[in-house]
This record gives structure tokens, sequence and C-alpha cells, in this order.
């Protein structure tokens, strides 16, 4: 089985480790080399490095229209199938339709409920306790392709999106080389999705992570005070993370979900864009106007008994990390609210 892989990050390799053991791994599709770091240092992909590594074909398009370029030298591979996961770039009709049997799309998340560029983000901050693998066909759409199968992933309830990417990209390489031989010999027969409930969730940008300094608190401190009006003025994902309910299935109060919400918030944004709020810092000059500097929420856990929310590491805009007791001793004395 001659397999064609399309992919970029580090989470994926295991899926292209998998493909080269168990399928005829012809070619990657990856993208360009980039400059990382102060010294600017160019480098490879993870999957690029792979590929040169174990002398397989790669492809480095810097967009959708040099990846349609490429469908000469894809077609002279004479791929079987496809498979796509992590990838960054649109991938033309023309290049995902080319192997004998198309192309398959990996996705994180329950479709059509969670479609688009952030689904196990906003599974996360929605409190879903199970995430599925899901193999889909690609078509035109986006992420509206026919269903070959799920894996269900039961969560922990405390993984993050960082460490939870690494586990599904584990179990979807665990799964992959049955999943092809299912399909490929007709033993899975793909159905198309429903069309109710359909959500299409957007690309996460760093003001998606702001959690007003109110809310924060009144959360950390179990207050009853109403915090509605602000709910209601928050990124998308935050309003989404607070006014879904799966907590209110059992004997749990207002500040107990409040927790929670902010919890499972914390959890889909971490490591980006992170959660964080803003404060207010004594002004040496102008001791009547107070300057108001980011603070990010690096670390923060719940009880397991109260569900009380305790933040551990905070940094403060242009300061290093340090612990929330150092934090509310050395800048917040004068702040009643904590």
């Amino acid at each position: 089985m001659k397999t064609l892989f399309f992919g970029s990050s580090s989470y994926c390799l295991p899926l292209a480790v998998s493909l080269h053991k168990d399928t005829d791994l012809i070619g990657v599709v990856t993208s360009p080399d980039s400059t990382f770091g102060r010294n600017k240092a160019i480098l490879p992909s993870p999957i690029k490095s792979y590929a040169k590594s174990n002398q397989i074909s790669y492809f480095t398009p810097s967009n959708s229209e040099e990846l349609s370029r490429l469908i000469p030298d894809f077609k002279k591979l004479e791929p079987h199938i496809g498979v796509v996961a992590d990838y960054g770039l649109l991938i033309p009709q023309g290049v995902f339709n080319l192997p004998v049997f198309k192309t398959i799309n990996v996705h994180f998340g329950k479709l059509p409920q969670y479609r688009g560029a952030s689904p196990l983000q906003w599974s996360i901050a929605n409190g879903e306790k199970i995430i599925p693998v899901t193999f889909m066909l690609m078509d035109e759409g986006l992420d509206t392709g026919e269903i070959i199968t799920e894996i269900n992933y039961e969560t922990k309830g405390d993984e993050t999106t960082g460490t939870l990417y690494s586990l599904l990209f584990e179990k979807a390489a665990d799964s992959l080389k049955k999943v092809i031989e299912d399909f490929t010999k007709g033993k899975s027969k793909p159905h198309k999705q429903n069309t109710k409930n359909v959500r299409v969730t957007q690309r996460l940008t760093r003001s998606d992570g702001y959690i007003p300094w109110e809310i924060f608190t009144n959360t950390i401190n179990n207050n009853d005070n109403s915090t509605s009006p602000i709910i209601n003025s928050l990124s998308p994902i935050a309003r989404s993370a607070f006014s879904f309910s799966p907590f209110r299935s059992f004997a749990c109060s207002e500040t107990c979900r409040r927790a929670l919400s902010l919890y499972n918030l914390y959890r889909a944004l971490s490591p980006w864009p992170g959660l964080w709020t803003e404060v207010n810092i004594n002004n040496s000059i102008n001791t009547n106007k107070p300057i108001k500097k980011r603070l990010k929420i690096l670390e923060i856990h719940l009880e397991p008994l109260t569900f009380n929310l305790v933040p551990d590491v905070v940094q403060l805009e242009g300061k290093k990390p340090v612990s929330w007791e150092q934090f509310k001793e050395a800048y917040l004395a004068f702040n009643k609210s904590l």
C-alpha cells in the first residue's frame, strides 16, 4: 500500500512513523523550513527531518498554489491513499482526490459539532469527557467529509491541549494500519455526517486567552458575585466554556461550576495562547494612575474534593514566573479582593 502523508508538527510524527513501518510511505508533504529562536536559526519541520533520515521523498510547498503545481510529481509516485494530520495548508481537490482511495483526514473531535481549526481546544473548554479520534475522507468542505470510523478516547479531566495532542496522535498512530486496511478492503463503509448541531471552531488568537480580573478573582475566592454581564463580553471560546452545561447533571453550586469552567478553559488554552488576565500595578511616578500589566496564569489546579480553583504559578509581564503566593505578597498586598 503506497501512502502519501501530509503533516508538519512534532505532534503528528507518530503517524509518519506508523505509515513508514506498516505501509510503503512514498512521500511526505510538509511545511517549508522556518526560523526559530533569537538567533533566527533555519530549521526543517520534524516531518521533513524524519523523511530525510529515512530516505523518503519530501515536498515543502509554501501555499496551496505551489501544492497544486506538485500534482504531476504526486502522480509519478502513484499513491494508493493519502493521510492528512496537522498539516497547515488548504489542500486542493485535485491533490486530495489523486490517490486511488482518496485521502483520509485525522481529526480530534466529534463531528459535526467540532469542525474547523481548533476542535480539540473547544472540546476541552466545553468539558467534553470523550474525545473521538475521527478518520474521515477529505472533500471540498471544511471537515465535512464522510466519516470512516471514530475511536473514542476517555479523558481524565486534567489534560491540557498539549498533553492531549500527544496522547491522541499516539492513539491515531496505533489505529492507523487497521483503519486503512478495513477501509481499502471495504470492511468499513464511510457514512455522511448529520447536519444538526454544526459548529465551526475558529483559529485561536492571543486575545482568546484573556479573562477579566473580576472573573478570575471571584472564581478562585468562591465569591457568589454575578459575573454574567462580564461573561457575555468574553471571547467565543471563553463564553462557551462558561455557558456549556455538562456539570449541571450533578450537584454543584454556581461557584463550583464557575471553577470547573475556568479550569477547563485554562486546560484548553494551554500551551497556547494561554490563560491571562490584567492587573493594576502601583505607579511610582503617578500614584493616582496605576499601570495595567498582563498576568499569565501558567499553572492552576482544582482541589479534588472541594473543587476550589487554586493558582500555582503566574508570570507578570516583564518578570520571571513566580508562585501565586509570592505574587500576592510582592504585588497585591494592597488588593483586598485577594
